[in-house]
């Protein structure tokens, strides 16, 4: 979708005053709050955190207004994992706050009621209080589904680069977004991919460097009655665009970057993958190295359906090194609730 003018202004406004060239990305954030720092964007974070484990909304630093969703549906303060949170992620968090956006994003494993689940979230800061939360909660009977997998966050995640291999703002922008143009287009030969290249979707590896040993087999999962399959070998971030693997995929967007640390050399978006389901975009016989390791795509693609999706990019040497996907299937053509 494009976007007009005016709106490629504020986009450079998020990013620093630089427009962007590539004109189908969102920036998220609105005016910006400078009364609110990293540590600042932290502590309101954790509040939120420490409110739904109290399952009183009141605990939170909330603006007046302030709007909520879980999974892609509006929601009052105090529903949802609000109401249903009994551990906190603790050491399994990973922040990346961004002062420039007045945003933060944040992963980790929490329980509902004693069951692990995997959160997303995005927050923006207004006046120095909480104004959007926007959260994914990725459940036992979402599929894709392995917190184990989540509790451990990559080192370069958490790395600060040396002043001569950070990039700007806009840049890791624009070499994370070129991303999601390529699983569109089902070709790698467009993203620029880090030869240790590695992606863990759910917890899941889905992509790591040739070579690499695959991971152990998974154990089934709580309220899943069978076991589920290991990643026989997942491909290089590469050979799975240029397999077809992901021919399914409709649709990535709007995308929402809202997190950036140059420092660290992360980009964080929220967007909504489209799957149409039809047979033109799902190639149900895939080849061996499908992420699945079935050696085919699943039926369960062949259906129409979204997936909202939290990714977070580590960019080294000019390429993306690391994904970091959580998400979760909604119903087929559902809205964010923040487009």
């Amino acid at each position: 979708m494009r976007i007009a003018a005016t709106r490629l202004l504020a986009i450079a406004a998020a990013l620093g005053g630089a427009v962007p060239a590539f004109p189908q990305t969102l920036i998220a954030g609105k005016a910006l709050d400078a009364r609110c720092d990293a540590a600042c964007l932290r502590r309101l974070a954790d509040g939120v955190i420490a409110s739904m484990l109290a399952h009183d909304p009141a605990q939170a630093s909330l603006d007046t207004g302030a709007r909520f969703t879980e999974n892609a549906i509006a929601l009052p303060p105090g529903e949802g994992l609000w109401a249903t949170a009994t551990k906190a992620p603790g050491e399994t968090a990973l922040y990346i706050p961004d002062p420039v956006t007045g945003e933060i994003g944040l992963y980790g494993v929490m329980e509902e009621n004693g069951v692990p689940v995997m959160v997303a979230m995005r927050l923006r800061a207004h006046r120095g209080k909480v104004a959007d939360l926007e959260t994914i909660v990725v459940r036992s009977t979402s599929g894709l589904y392995n917190p184990d997998g989540l509790r451990t966050v990559e080192p370069a995640f958490r790395r600060i680069k040396p002043p001569a291999g950070q990039l700007p703002r806009e840049k890791l922008v624009e070499i994370a977004d070129a991303y999601f143009d390529g699983l569109e287009q089902d070709s790698a030969a467009i993203v620029r991919f880090h030869p240790e290249c590695h992606r863990n979707e759910n917890g899941i590896v889905t992509a790591q460097p040739a070579g690499r040993p695959a991971p152990p087999p998974r154990a089934a999962a709580a309220g899943q009655a069978a076991p589920l399959p290991g990643v026989s070998r997942p491909p290089s971030c590469a050979a799975g665009f240029d397999s077809k693997a992901y021919s399914y995929i409709g649709t990535i967007g709007p995308r929402r970057w809202f997190a950036v640390d140059p420092e660290r050399g992360l980009a964080m978006v929220m967007t909504m993958f489209v799957h149409p389901g039809t047979a033109a975009n799902a190639d149900e016989h895939g080849p061996a190295t499908a992420p699945t390791g079935t050696g085919n795509r699943p039926r369960r693609n062949l259906r129409p359906f979204n997936t909202l999706m939290a990714e977070l990019f580590e960019i080294e040497d000019g390429g993306i090194r690391e994904v970091l996907a959580v998400g979760t299937s909604l119903p087929y053509r559902i809205g964010s609730g923040w487009d």
